[in-house]
């Protein structure tokens, strides 16, 4: 069975950080989820020639909650459905495009993303783990990767939220550990 779905983007006006005000970003979610050795699943998306790496991501449905959406999206980029919740990040984080990918197609009418993040443990079996799956296959490998090292592997527009992101997420597990050594003892 394949692992599919597509989105309909909800398209929201963001503060883009730039002059002249707001500006459009297509709404969605990204999802963090990590091994027993926090290392982050990442996958090398089919569509780019950079041979960079990224974590799951996706646009919302209309009227979707992006708990929901983070789900669906790890679901249908991954077949992954045996995860824990850790944390969601409580700011949306944003990025604009590159004058050549906003020139794709469906992304005309945006300048950038903005995503709501969550990090969620992984629960499952290795082999639960399918990118070559997927109906509208994304990635064409995965592999997981340390928090730490996935800044400088990602496509250069997106460097700045992975960077707040990977660390948000690091500190966040920092905590759950400190804290389930303390209830151990």
């Amino acid at each position: 069975m394949a692992c599919s779905g597509h989105a309909r983007w909800l398209v929201s006006s963001a503060n883009s950080g730039m002059s002249g005000g707001k500006s459009l970003y297509r709404r969605g979610v990204g999802i963090c989820l990590v091994d027993r050795y926090n290392r982050a699943l990442v996958g090398k998306r089919l569509d780019d020639p950079t041979d960079s790496w990224q974590m799951p991501q996706g646009g919302l449905w209309d009227g979707e909650k992006p708990s929901d959406a983070a789900l669906r999206e790890l679901f249908e980029e991954t077949c992954i459905t045996s995860v824990s919740f850790l944390h969601e990040l409580e700011e949306w984080k944003s990025y604009p495009f590159p004058p050549q990918r906003a020139r794709r197609k469906g992304a005309e009418h945006v300048i950038g993303q903005t995503h709501k993040w969550f990090l969620f443990r992984f629960t499952g079996p290795e082999e639960e783990v399918d990118v070559q799956r997927a109906k509208d296959q994304e990635f064409s490998q995965h592999t997981w990767m340390p928090l730490h090292h996935l800044p400088p592997q990602v496509v250069e527009y997106k460097k700045d939220v992975y960077e707040a992101v990977c660390s948000e997420f690091s500190q966040k597990l920092a905590e759950l550990e400190n804290h389930n050594g303390e209830d151990g003892r």
